[in-house]
């Protein structure tokens, strides 16, 4: 059970041939884990969730199970715009050992209706069947398109028992805020690092942060010593440091950084639409996160 703390959202290595490479992928997840992470997110946004089918989802997640990687420290996305399709995710993942799932809204149509989201996760809910699951809403209009209204999530929460948590990526503090306030006994993670210091003293439960890709440590002892005299300073260091990756395309970016201090060319394969980060672009960022607080962080595994 994922109630609080720091999750990653795992980036997916993949080959030359764009297949998934499994054993990269184990490496890196239990790279985070030992780095500070309490759980890992697979198939996220960062983890270029849409550019894979099921499955190849499911396969990964059975590979890297068997490579090691402890299932109950994962929440494994399952946000398609079908609902079999995020039903049959679902079920296989909660088969394999992981709980917790996260959950997009389906994205194509904009403008749906709240009566039409309801009803769209209870029939989802419905066929994922009787398994004991943790569901997290995942928030991210920017993105999606659809996100999730603090007033629907309230209505979401009362037919569905099962939601316990939100990753409010949608980059704006008041609603984060205000999903707290609103909602007792929610899990409200905020997207980015830069909101942690505001989210966990306002009462909320933590960071789903893509940067944790390549700085876990720094926001696990940012998230530990929140209520520490340093905390501001820790909190600014973090918010420059995503920043100076946010001016870069950030999926390629991290991938090309970890490409570089691994010493593993395979990990700056992208799955298109995305393309790798120029080798100037890649100097750039370096040199970007070297005039940073925090320096480039140590990226070995």
């Amino acid at each position: 059970m994922m109630r609080n703390g720091l999750l990653s959202p795992t980036l997916t290595p993949v080959r030359e041939d764009l297949s998934i490479d499994t054993v990269r992928f184990a490496e890196h997840v239990n790279w985070l884990l030992e780095w500070g992470c309490h759980g890992v997110v697979l198939f996220g946004t960062t983890g270029e969730a849409v550019s894979f089918s099921a499955d190849e989802r499911r396969q990964a997640l059975d590979a890297i199970i068997d490579l090691g990687v402890p299932a109950q420290k994962l929440m494994v996305g399952v946000g398609t715009c079908s609902i079999t399709e995020s039903a049959s995710l679902a079920r296989h993942a909660l088969q394999s050992g992981c709980r917790d799932l996260l959950m997009l809204p389906p994205f194509f149509y904009k403008n749906p209706t709240d009566e039409g989201l309801i009803a769209h996760f209870e029939a989802l809910v419905e066929r994922i069947g009787p398994y004991e699951a943790d569901l997290h809403l995942y928030h991210i209009p920017p993105v999606a398109g659809v996100g999730f209204s603090v007033d629907l999530v309230g209505r979401l929460r009362e037919r569905i028992p099962a939601i316990v948590g939100i990753k409010d990526s949608g980059g704006d503090q008041d609603n984060t805020l205000a999903l707290i306030r609103a909602h007792e006994g929610l899990a409200v993670f905020c997207g980015s690092e830069p909101f942690l210091l505001e989210t966990m003293r306002a009462g909320g439960a933590g960071c789903i942060t893509a940067t944790a890709n390549i700085n876990a440590a720094a926001i696990r002892t940012a998230y530990d010593g929140w209520q520490e005299s340093d905390a501001d300073e820790r909190q600014a260091a973090l918010t420059d440091f995503r920043q100076r990756i946010q001016a870069f395309n950030p999926v390629p970016a991290m991938k090309a950084l970890l490409a570089s201090e691994r010493q593993q060319p395979v990990w700056k394969n992208v799955r298109p639409p995305f393309w790798p980060l120029p080798d100037d672009r890649l100097e750039a960022l370096k040199q970007e996160l070297r005039a940073g607080a925090l320096g480039i962080p140590e990226v070995r595994s």
